[in-house]
């Protein structure tokens, strides 16, 4: 299949609604601001008359696909839009438009006379991840982006939103990055390369004046190749860390000038097929399998771990102490040493939900731990305790999973190398990552 973009796209927001982006996840430093209620609804009223809410509109503005749809405002972006000296608003929201005009839009707004007045409606564009520059006359742009999907396959994409152009319904948005998933769907592409793919922006750098750099992670496989472990692929899975085929991906660095009205990729990028990047062949990722001691049961383990069958043969001190078994993740930052029992339990409810979860393994890193306490989610109730040992900040977690009828306890002892301030916010994340990588599907 090859990829294929309408002119007006899918746009999935990253921050939470009406507040400044604050997500490490978002790849462009948002612009976005922090609004009050009153601000929020002066913004509304103006579009949606008295329907306007202050999160939101019960009815949709005259022009866009669905007026009889819900409006939920997205995210506030203030600037210079219409020229140097304006006073202007730029408000994303989500609803009201169809897929073929991006699932929502944006509200351009400017201040008159102390008072907020509706310029245009445009779709497509939400604008919450987007950071402002400045224009060749001195008006505010937008590098902005956004993400569409079809038929599973995701596109992601970086483009340029100038609001002194007008919008272009056949043209759509101004794209001059775009990357593409067909792995998380199992679906090979034709177009612009063939086979399976995996492409993701992790960044967006505005370090110097005129130039943007965009670091992103590229993978693919053949048709053929992809035939031959197709198995393996799990459609859909929603996991961050699902236990089915993936893509080894690798860095790429991609450059673009900004001379105030065009942005254009920079000469020694990597190849690119219009404003479409080109991944390098790599590899697929399976899961492994994990024996139990004993030898009673055999299950997968995730792919982003390396399985070490002799855990004492590991450098990593967290591994040496390991009795069972060791994985360390792809980056080698955290070795997590790794339990699995079957539980006795009749139904899911017995397995995830229980009395009380045991204490702390005697197969892992010695040391003074204390306890502290629970981690909300799934899929069964979390416990962590945290402790010191040598130059390793080490913590554990306890976790239920339900597979196949059965129910299986996973303890995870995490060592954080060189981490001598706990930072219980940060360890509890990873204390979950490992745990829900055994979501058994």
């Amino acid at each position: 299949m090859a990829r294929n973009l309408a002119a007006s796209l899918l746009v999935i927001v990253w921050s939470a609604p009406l507040a400044a982006t604050n997500d490490a996840s978002a790849p462009v430093p948002s612009d976005s601001a922090h609004t009050t209620a009153a601000e929020r609804l002066a913004l509304l009223q103006p579009a949606c008359g008295s329907s306007a809410q202050e999160n939101g509109c019960s009815s949709c503005p005259p022009g866009t696909d669905f007026p009889n749809d819900q409006l939920s405002l997205k995210g506030v972006i203030y600037g210079h839009f219409l020229d140097a000296h304006s006073d202007d608003a730029a408000a994303g929201f989500f609803g009201c438009e169809s897929h073929a005009s991006g699932f929502g839009g944006v509200l351009l707004l400017s201040r008159q006379n102390s008072a907020w007045k509706l310029v245009s409606v445009r779709p497509a564009s939400i604008v919450d991840d987007c950071k402002k520059l400045q224009g060749r006359d001195g008006h505010d742009v937008l590098i902005c982006f956004g993400q569409d999907q079809h038929q599973g396959i995701g596109s992601s994409f970086l483009y340029l939103l100038d609001f002194e152009r007008p919008w272009n319904q056949e043209e759509g948005l101004d794209i001059f990055l775009m990357v593409t998933n067909s792995a998380e769907a199992c679906v090979p592409i034709s177009s612009p390369q063939e086979g399976l793919v995996s492409e993701t922006v992790e960044r967006v750098l505005f370090s110097e004046p005129g130039r943007i750099v965009v670091e992103a992670r590229l993978g693919s496989i053949s048709s053929a190749r992809f035939k031959a472990v197709a198995s393996h692929c799990r459609a859909g899975d929603a996991t961050p860390y699902p236990l089915g085929l993936r893509l080894a991906t690798v860095a790429r660095t991609y450059a673009f000038s900004f001379d105030g009205r065009r942005v254009a990729p920079l000469l020694g990028n990597p190849p690119l097929v219009r404003n479409e990047t080109i991944a390098p062949e790599t590899h697929a990722l399976l899961p492994g399998l994990y024996t139990a001691p004993d030898g009673s049961f055999t299950i997968p383990v995730p792919y982003t771990f390396t399985i070490i069958r002799n855990p004492r043969s590991s450098p990593s001190s967290v591994c040496n102490a390991s009795a069972l078994v060791c994985l360390v993740d792809a980056d080698a930052k955290i070795p997590a040493a790794i339990e699995i029992s079957r539980i006795e339990a009749g139904s899911e409810t017995a397995c995830l939900r229980p009395e009380h979860l045991p204490g702390r393994s005697s197969h892992f890193v010695p040391g003074d731990y204390g306890y502290s306490g629970q981690l909300t989610g799934g899929p069964g109730r979390y416990e962590f305790w945290t402790g010191a040992s040598d130059d390793y900040q080490v913590d554990q977690s306890v976790n239920r999973v339900w597979h196949g009828r059965t129910c299986y306890q996973v303890a995870a002892n995490i060592a954080h190398k060189e981490n001598a301030v706990a930072n219980d916010d940060q360890i509890g994340q990873d204390l979950v990552r490992v745990a829900v990588e055994f979501r058994f599907r």
